[in-house]
């Protein structure tokens, strides 16, 4: 089975953009070619109107003509080649997406709302008895994606340890053995709660899958409807996981902030949007410059610049969300600030779907949070938070907090 390359929030977070090349910093507003961290040629583009544009003009795109020849961010994993371009290409995308998205309706997840406040519940229940200096990655951050999609995907609570280690296997993008394992488990996993929805149909994401499959055999095979359930448990599972470390993080080093949510729940929205907006962070030390991946469909004129067909366009949402000219004071967190979409999600064809569950999750978790450990904060200095994987800025190996 191959597994797609990462649209939407998946990319947005796991293509982390890490400022500064060889040649210094990128200012905002310049086009500038680069060379990503497999040796390969690339445009990077900073400013935040450029890069919203961008994110929606169909010249650029997530397939090539020759994904193996194909310039790319990383020699492997999910930063690898864009995926092969057809002539059906675009279609199958928004086939794909009509598919994808009926298992993300908005009717769902606000069926699937009290469960997410239950999980929560337990696992700060969990948080509460352990000592009052704990690991809130391990006790909270790292089992809650899991648990919501086991869920949205019906996953039996006695298969759910494997289902789990699956998981973070998957995302192991530095280690590419382990990622593998956990796809090559994954897999059939997956197949197989496909298959049991054929005969017993539920309301959960792999009868949305079976009944495809029973309805057009021949285009929704079982290794295509395997392929995209991986990527909505894939993307469902990393980022928002990231996202709660780096969120919790940047609220509670914040007294001010921190106490304007807490005495006002209602806030927690605004927060949640403000918190993406900032985890388009950077890698202290690294010198590797990436962002979103796009390629070329055909010759693009950018800023002036003429980026040809096939090239690799690198869209970097940490410098366009941090555009002084789009927002006042860009590094500052603002729990009151609204009207500013955070870029994390991707826009137009690939905008991640996933979206409304990630904010759910991370609006819940807040909410509920603030209100039972009103005086959280981190247990060590934030600069000594190791991330999970050393070539990015993305999440942690562990979190110590104390209340």
């Amino acid at each position: 089975m191959r597994v797609l390359g990462p649209p939407g929030w998946v990319a947005a977070v796991l293509f982390r953009v890490l400022l500064g090349s060889e040649g210094g910093a990128m200012a905002h507003g310049e086009v500038r070619l680069t060379t990503t961290a497999s040796g390969h040629p690339a445009w990077l583009v900073s400013d935040h109107g450029t890069v919203r544009r961008l994110l929606t003009d169909p010249r650029l795109d997530v397939y090539h003509e020759d994904p193996a020849g194909a310039p790319r961010c990383f020699a492997s994993g999910p930063f690898g080649p864009p995926q092969q371009w057809t002539p059906d290409a675009a279609e199958d995308h928004l086939r794909m997406r009509r598919l994808v998205g009926r298992s993300m309706s908005a009717r769902r997840l606000a069926g699937l709302r009290p469960r997410i406040q239950e999980i929560v519940d337990g696992l700060l229940d969990d948080l509460a008895a352990a000592p009052r200096h704990a690991d809130f990655h391990r006790l909270v951050s790292a089992p809650l994606p899991p648990l919501v999609l086991r869920e949205l995907f019906g996953v039996p609570d006695d298969e759910g340890g494997d289902f789990d280690g699956w998981l973070h296997d998957a995302i192991s993008d530095h280690d590419p053995d382990r990622m593998v394992r956990g796809i090559t488990g994954l897999s059939p996993y997956v197949a197989t709660l496909v298959r049991r929805r054929i005969a017993e149909p539920r309301g959960d994401v792999p009868t949305d899958l079976a009944a495809a499959h029973t309805e057009d055999p021949e285009h929704w095979t079982m290794e295509r409807l395997t392929g995209a359930a991986c990527l909505i448990l894939l993307a469902g599972v990393g980022p928002t996981m990231d996202a709660i470390d780096d969120s919790l993080v940047r609220l509670s080093a914040d007294a001010d902030q921190w106490a304007a949510v807490r005495e006002s729940p209602e806030l927690v929205e605004n927060a949640v949007e403000e918190l993406l907006r900032l985890s388009a962070i950077t890698a202290a030390g690294t010198r590797t410059p990436f962002g979103i991946p796009r390629w070329a469909g055909t010759d693009v004129t950018v800023d002036g610049t003429t980026i040809r067909k096939g090239e690799l366009v690198l869209l970097d949402i940490h410098a366009a969300s941090h555009d002084e000219r789009h927002i006042a004071e860009p590094d500052r967190l603002d729990v009151h600030r609204t009207g500013k979409t955070p870029l994390i999600f991707g826009a137009g064809a690939h905008y991640c779907l996933g979206a409304p569950l990630a904010r759910m999750q991370l609006c819940i978790l807040f909410r509920t949070l603030i209100g039972r450990f009103p005086a959280m904060r981190l247990a060590v200095p934030a600069g000594g938070i190791r991330s999970r994987d050393p070539r990015l800025a993305v999440g942690s190996t562990g979190l110590p907090v104390a209340w």
